[in-house]
């Protein structure tokens, strides 16, 4: 009987050291998910990433007669004196086009020839909210497949054009370098918006999103352990980029708040 009772005992023991190693190593595995940061006031520069294209200008070559031979295709370069093509006038006499620049042969047409050149510069559409928001002169970052250019805004379109359901407009940009650069080839730019100063930020990784909102969760929840309700603060989020955003609410000046990594999040969020 005695030595039951010692087998129970010991059982016991197990579970209790057992539950102390687990919340031990609980304690540690939340510490290493967590660190902290604090809303301050900042001042924010808004960025707007999209898309954009590089192009080359175009240049139309007229000619009045009826082709004889041609030169070069549609889609193959030519070089500045290059033989486009030879026609026959109007007195069926035999005549030469020759490129006046170095590019790329867009269309061969009846009369006319279409030739983009290597002059490149960028060209984005953007939605009209922050087509609005760019103004000429600012210098925007554009990131092809390896390495970032400088590019600055150098004119507005003046026309609207649709795009699905989204009204666009687009801007044109000269690059800073057009070296390793292909016509139509895209990447990413990203697009200084607007500044904004003496405002409250945090870092975005703070930011816990829930179906209602956005929250952040005070530092003192991790020495309180108690709900993670209580500790959490609502805040509106009134812009950000990847790093940073700037928010709104009630009593967030100077708060010390939490950084938990994503896993962490999707645990703790509704």
């Amino acid at each position: 009987m005695k030595k039951k009772h010692l087998i129970i005992l010991a059982v016991i023991a197990l579970i209790v050291i057992a539950v102390l190693v687990l919340r031990s190593i609980g304690n540690e595995l939340l510490m290493d998910s967590i660190s902290f940061t604090e809303v301050s006031q900042d001042s924010f520069r808004q960025q707007y990433r999209t898309t954009a294209t590089v192009r080359g200008h175009l240049h139309s070559y007229y000619f009045n007669g009826i082709i004889k031979e041609c030169g070069v295709f549609t889609g193959e370069p030519v070089r500045k004196d290059d033989l486009i093509l030879k026609y026959l006038d109007g007195e069926n006499r035999e005549c030469e086009l020759r490129s006046e620049t170095n590019g790329i042969i867009r269309e061969i047409t009846g009369n006319c020839v279409i030739i983009e050149d290597r002059d490149l510069y960028l060209a984005a559409s953007l939605p009209l909210d922050r087509f609005f928001l760019v103004n000429e002169g600012t210098v925007c970052l554009f990131t092809p497949s390896s390495g970032s250019i400088r590019a600055t805004v150098t004119s507005k379109s003046q026309c609207r054009q649709q795009e699905g359901s989204q009204n666009m407009a687009e801007i044109t940009l000269k690059l800073e370098s057009q070296e390793g650069l292909l016509l139509n080839q895209k990447g990413n730019l990203v697009i200084p918006l607007q500044s904004v100063n003496d405002v409250w930020t945090v870092k975005r990784a703070a930011l816990l999103e829930r179906s209602d909102g956005y929250y952040l969760l005070k530092a003192e929840w991790l020495e309180k352990k108690e709900s993670r309700d209580k500790y959490l603060v609502r805040v509106k989020v009134e812009m950000a980029d990847d790093e940073k955003a700037v928010i709104s609410g009630i009593g967030i000046e100077n708060l010390k708040v939490c950084m938990i990594n994503d896993m962490l999040k999707e645990l703790i969020s509704d």
